[in-house]
């Protein structure tokens, strides 16, 4: 098991994400379906908190519990565990987007989440 001493939400979402040779935030944020700067501002310090939506997704994507990802709550996931999320994450992505072209429409893999600004967590900018 991974020991963490890690203390702000910013830490720990770098830690999981130098998980994954080649995973940029920017990625992380179109296979967990939330708005490509979300991941980018919690990484610099500028998001501190995130509403439950956001972390469940982050979460889900990351192979972590919204505990670990939010308060650095034990156990923290090894990095097979991370790699392991993002793996299938990156796979769901890849065959939604096949449906959707199958369909012939548009992908549209960026959601805003739900904030202060747009409180319906309606897609596109507020």
């Amino acid at each position: 098991m991974l020991t963490c001493v890690v203390v702000s939400l910013a830490e720990r979402l770098e830690l999981l994400v130098a998980m994954v040779d080649g995973l940029s935030l920017r990625e992380l944020a179109r296979i967990a379906k939330v708005s490509e700067a979300y991941p980018s501002l919690i990484a610099s310090g500028k998001r501190e908190k995130i509403g439950g939506d956001v972390a469940e997704k982050l979460a889900i994507a990351l192979g972590c519990t919204i505990d670990f990802l939010l308060r650095g709550t034990e156990p923290a996931p090894t990095p097979s565990q991370v790699l392991e999320a993002v793996t299938e994450a990156r796979l769901r992505k890849a065959r939604e987007q096949q449906a959707k072209a199958a369909e012939g429409v548009e992908d549209d893999d960026v959601q805003v989440p739900e904030t202060e600004t747009n409180p319906a967590g309606a897609k596109g900018a507020a």
